[in-house]
């Protein structure tokens, strides 16, 4: 019994032990056609990065705020692990509309499947993770690549998706949860109060068969959390139904913050996502 304590002691260790990190890092631009400071990119390298697996982070901030540079642990985490860790900026309500948000992390997408390898990541090994908004943007890429990464998707390059505790997967369920019907102020301010486009920014109806990412989904249940966990599993039981390898993450022992905060950090968060990735490594 010692022994085996002794060899789990030593797995978990290997699975959360801060390894020596390159401190290199970079950023580029990945697309310069909108004139904007915003669409640019940090590159986290691992030391002696060589084909390595590549994950893209893409902020929160209710569309409307947020920076590529909060990343918290995670850059140090994914580097750890031997990968090469992406944080995207993109355009922000009320300056643009969430279609060019969208359109935004579409050529973020595109431009490291172009360009990673050149910083040792593999190009046909990519993953994408987004954080409330950002879950949202990340999601709608997966079940519905625009024009820029649909190759991307289509050729098997992006291999997962992690979604991090957003509503937004079915906006106008969301708004059918309300008293009167009407988007909750928040996501009134990202989609109007037009409920066609609402529909057409919910990855929830564009899910549709044939390959796609495998997708992890993640829920919150403190505080105004308490139904991201029904629609992150109604999204998960529609992805699952096309054929999808999907994965749930029950947080709700974790608020907004905490189940964003702790990825990188020891305990049952980052555990979940280094098993959900095992096999790309």
């Amino acid at each position: 019994m010692r022994q085996f304590l002794k060899i789990w002691f030593i797995v978990v260790g290997m699975i959360f032990l801060p390894a020596v990190v390159s401190a290199q890092s970079a950023t580029e631009t990945y697309r310069r056609d909108t004139g904007s400071r915003d669409n640019v990119l940090d590159i986290y390298l691992p030391a002696q990065a060589s084909n390595a697996p590549v994950m893209i982070y893409v902020h929160g901030g209710a569309w409307q705020t947020g920076t590529r540079t909060n990343v918290g642990n995670k850059a140090e985490w994914f580097n750890a692990q031997g990968w090469v860790f992406v944080s995207v900026d993109y355009r922000l309500v009320p300056d643009v509309a969430v279609e060019h948000q969208i359109d935004d992390i579409d050529h973020a997408l595109r431009w490291v499947y172009d360009n990673i390898s050149r910083y040792g990541g593999n190009p046909n090994n990519l993953h994408l993770m987004g954080h409330s908004a950002g879950a949202h943007l990340v999601a709608m890429i997966g079940v519905n690549p625009g024009q820029q990464s649909r190759r991307v998707v289509n050729s098997g390059a992006l291999k997962t998706v992690i979604g991090n505790d957003t509503r937004a997967y079915d906006v106008p369920g969301l708004a059918a949860t309300t008293r009167n019907g009407s988007l909750p102020r928040l996501f009134a301010n990202a989609f109007g109060d037009d409920p066609a486009r609402w529909q057409a920014l919910s990855p929830q109806y564009h899910i549709k068969r044939g390959p796609k990412p495998a997708f992890l989904l993640m829920y919150s249940g403190q505080g105004d959390g308490d139904s991201r966990g029904e629609f992150s599993v109604n999204f998960a039981n529609a992805l699952t139904a096309s054929g999808a390898r999907t994965t749930l993450f029950d947080g709700r022992h974790y608020n907004h913050a905490q189940i964003n905060r702790n990825i990188g950090r020891p305990g049952d968060i980052t555990a979940t996502i280094a098993a959900f990735l095992a096999p790309y490594k």
